[in-house]
């Protein structure tokens, strides 16, 4: 009898153990990442997901027009300073300030947002969005939808002119703090192998021979490639993003190297944006230097690499 009850007891916590087990696993494989970038076909299988919050970035107008069923509109004008308190153009606001702006438009800890762009110019804007959210901490939640509404309506899927109702959401600001550098950071590692500067502007302004209107010197932060934004999109209408295999090409062409630090900057943190993006679709470990060029230009203690000193190297 003594062994009967014990064989039953050791069952009995054989299959509390396998239950605890089972819930844990189910736990831990209920939510799976989604990819930075997502087809105008994954977005119309998950479109009535629960958890799935869709963002239209673009003019109110044209939103009313006809945007993608459920979309909401979002403005970046509350993402996005003006100018913080050192006249520093285009930074993040406070915390407290992104998560209320967050929290109103509907999301929650467990939200999964997608990102979609009303027309091929709002692209750097776009993925300003992404690179606020990564910074906010959600992390593999955020997803841009490639083509944007322009292929959206290409392939001539549902359009709706209604406005969903919005709830206001519980989303939790949990900072990645390693995200954002600045140029202390950045003077620190200019010597460092494992990272690698990426100047997003044209090559005309990393070379200094036109003008970048927000730059107090010329040219570009030294050791920086340049791999201009506007580069890593396809010449297509719908003003798609290269094939994985185009971009990675473009970023090891360019000198990056695999397992670097990726830093990219513009002259004011827009247009680093897309190339940010590229980067995380990669697998590269990026880091995201808000201040950009604008503040580098501004310290004369910094180095520049100047057009004229581009011409004495010649």
């Amino acid at each position: 009898m003594i062994i009967y009850r014990k064989t039953l007891r050791n069952i009995a916590l054989s299959i509390s153990f396998l239950i605890f087990c089972s819930g844990f696993l189910m736990a831990e494989e209920q939510y799976q990442p989604i990819s930075p970038l997502v087809s105008t076909e994954w977005l119309s299988a998950h479109l009535s997901d629960t958890d799935l919050v869709l963002l239209h970035i673009g003019k109110k107008d044209d939103y009313d027009k006809g945007h993608i069923p459920g979309a909401r509109p979002f403005s970046l004008r509350g993402i996005i300073l003006n100018q913080d308190s050192q006249g520093i153009l285009h930074e993040f606001p406070e915390i407290d300030s992104l998560e209320a702006v967050f929290q109103a438009v509907g999301l929650n800890d467990n939200s999964e947002v997608i990102i979609c762009y009303d027309n091929e110019m709002l692209v750097p804007l776009a993925t300003r969005l992404y690179v606020t959210l990564d910074y906010i901490g959600l992390g593999d939640r955020i997803a841009i939808l490639d083509g944007g509404l322009p292929l959206w309506r290409e392939e001539n899927r549902p359009i709706s002119t209604d406005s969903p109702n919005i709830e206001p959401g519980n989303l939790t600001v949990r900072l990645n703090e390693k995200l954002l550098v600045d140029v202390t950071w950045v003077q620190k590692n200019l010597d460092n192998s494992g990272v690698v500067l990426i100047d997003c502007r044209p090559e005309e302004q990393y070379t200094g021979r036109e003008e970048d209107g927000h730059a107090a010197r010329q040219g570009h932060i030294a050791g920086a490639i340049n791999i201009p934004f506007f580069e890593i999109m396809r010449d297509d209408p719908a003003y798609r993003f290269k094939s994985i295999e185009e971009l990675e090409k473009m970023f090891l062409d360019g000198g990056v190297k695999t397992g670097q630090i990726v830093v990219p900057y513009c002259g004011t943190g827009i247009w680093s944006c897309p190339v940010y993006f590229v980067a995380k679709y990669l697998g590269y470990d990026v880091r995201f230097f808000d201040a950009s060029f604008q503040a580098w230009s501004a310290d004369e203690n910094l180095t520049v690499i100047e057009p004229v000193k581009l011409h004495q190297v010649k």
